[in-house]
This record gives structure tokens, sequence and C-alpha cells, in this order.
């Protein structure tokens, strides 16, 4: 089986973690990173894949699905799975495409990518369904807005991570914040304090889930988990267990969340491998290996056998030092 990972970055723990569920000599990984990145050749995770091509510009659209598609005819690629939101959403448009060189995407669809992608759309779908989730405004709107209650959060409507993200404590500060990133599309959140948690949900290919972990955050850096663990929590397990249902994407959802008085408040909906997955993974639910389960059809039907995960291991990350031959005088 061969599996080519986009815009793989620092991701080289989730290289490993396949690659021990790989049996077969013949089995490869292929690792991808933007040339628009002026340190593509040195990816960090490109040092546990088996083969690495540096691609167009993800912003160069066509041109760069091009690339991915005679990538995956001339290695003869099994699975495709993108660890990057912008990469995830441009690739969801052509998920056909891959599917007609035979290649099974574990992508969620453009209208799933478009929910995560946009803040405001990922507010309407939760309010839609039932979820709870820190009001939310477009920035226009929170500017006309006369009874905004304050601390709020101003950040951008398409952003990801920790980038740009401000917390302004009055009318003054949040009219500063939305000028100075007038070029940007942003929003206007309601501040919430509280414990910050995460889901890790699995759904199949027919979008139904196969396994949720609720995860405690210990320790955040620049926006990605650093230490935590996986908990029990029936009433958290059954909301996750909804939200796979109501959002029907396929593969790894990464969902962050506050838990406040009990009830989730739902921040953020990340269709793929989030930075909090190994504390899943340490705790026994095996992602890589039930997707390539689910590729070869070998799942078991009853997926309640697979609701079963430990909770006594902290995951813990550190800094791995990697070196590169250097090609600069």
């Amino acid at each position: 089986m061969n599996i080519l990972f986009s815009t793989v970055g620092r991701r080289g723990y989730i290289v490993n973690y396949f690659k021990q569920n790989l049996n077969n000599e013949t089995d490869c990984i292929i690792g991808t990173s933007d040339r628009n990145n002026c340190d593509s050749e040195f990816t960090s995770a490109f040092h546990y894949c088996d083969k690495t091509y540096i691609v167009p510009s993800i912003k160069n659209e066509s041109e760069y699905i091009q690339e991915l598609l005679q990538i995956c005819n001339k290695e003869k690629i099994d699975i495709i799975l993108s660890f990057y939101d912008l990469d995830s959403f441009v690739i969801s448009k052509y998920i056909n495409k891959f599917k007609d060189i035979g290649v099974v995407p574990i992508i969620s669809s453009f209208e799933v990518n478009e929910i995560a992608f946009d803040k405001i759309k990922t507010y309407n779908f939760l309010k839609e369904n039932g979820f709870m989730t820190p009001k939310t405004w477009s920035s226009v709107d929170a500017l006309n807005y006369t009874a905004m209650q304050f601390p709020v959060i101003v950040k951008p409507r398409f952003g990801f991570g920790s980038n740009y993200i401000h917390i302004a404590n009055n009318k003054e500060e949040m009219e500063f914040f939305i000028n100075y990133n007038k070029n940007d599309e942003l929003i206007v959140q309601e501040f919430l304090n509280g414990q910050e948690y995460s889901f890790d949900i699995l759904n199949d290919l027919n979008s139904k889930t196969i396994v949720s972990v609720v995860k405690k955050k210990l320790k955040m850096r620049s926006g990605e988990t650093d230490q935590g663990y996986a908990i029990e929590n029936e009433d958290l397990l059954t909301e996750a267990y909804r939200l796979g249902k109501s959002l029907n994407h396929i593969g790894p959802l990464d969902v962050d969340f506050f838990l406040i008085n009990e009830k989730p408040y739902i921040l953020e909906l990340n269709p793929r491998f989030g930075g909090g997955y190994p504390i899943s993974y340490i705790a026994g639910a095996n992602f890589p290996k039930l997707i390539i389960d689910m590729v070869k059809n070998n799942l078991n039907t009853d997926y309640s056998i697979y609701q079963n995960y430990k909770t006594n291991k902290v995951m813990i990350k550190d800094i791995n030092i990697l070196e590169a031959d250097c090609t600069y005088e």
C-alpha cells in the first residue's frame, strides 16, 4: 500500500504511526511540501518518509492539483491524506479526480471543509445542529452591534492555529484590531474562559463514526497541544458521536472545545489529524490502522469494539533534532 501525505509538515510522528501499521516491505509513504515555503526542502517530516516531493504552491490551484495527480499515478498511490487546512480545502474540490485514478482520499467533502474553514459557517452549522459554541459575529456586524459585552476575541474568519488572534477589552480595542487587519476578513467572538479539551473523531468512508476520544489539554504552544491525556466521559462521548453524525466528515476530525459548567462549547472543527492526536494514539485509538483497514475493507462491522481506550497515559511532546545535507554556500 502506498500512501501520500500531502503537506506533511512537522507530522513525522504520524508518518511513523502509519509505518508501524504497514507490514509489507514494499509499502511506501510519500510526503509533499509546498515549494512556496522557503524551507520546503528541509520539511522535518521528510526525514521519516520513503519518498518526498516539493510541489507547486497551493495558491496555484490548477498546477498544484495536476502535480498531485501526477505523483499519485507515478507512485501508484492508494490513499491520500492532508495535514494542512488550506490544502485539505483545495483537494476537497477535486476528490472525484483522485477517485477516478484509483486513489482513496481520506479527505472530507468540499461542503465539510467549507464549514470548517469558514468560521462564520462553523458557527452557523453548530447553532443549527444544537451544539453550544461562542457567539460569533462578522466584523461588520460586530461594529454595528450595540449590546456587545467585552472582552471579545478578534480573529481571522478563515484562519487556523493561533495566528492573528487578539483579545479586545473594550469597543475601542475591538475597532483598532479590526481596522489594523482591514485587508483580512475578521470575526468577533464571545470570550469564554474554561478548561480546554478536544475530540478526535474517526469516521469511515460512509461518514459513520468508528471511534471517538475525549482529550484534556494540559499545555498548549502556538495553538497546538503539547501535553494532555484521554479521559472517560460518557456525556462528552455522546456529543462527539452526535457531531460526527451531524457533520458527515470522512477520516479524522479534530475538535477543540471549552468545558464550562460540564457543557462543551465548541471552538474549532478541523477535518484532519490534529496536533493532539498522539494523545489518542498512545491511549490505544489507532486511527492509522483503522484507516488502512477501512480502505482494505477489513473493519469489523461492530464498531463498538473500537471504542476502548486507556486513560492512564499522558502525552508529552518533545523537541527532536534532525539533520540534513546543506545545499547552501
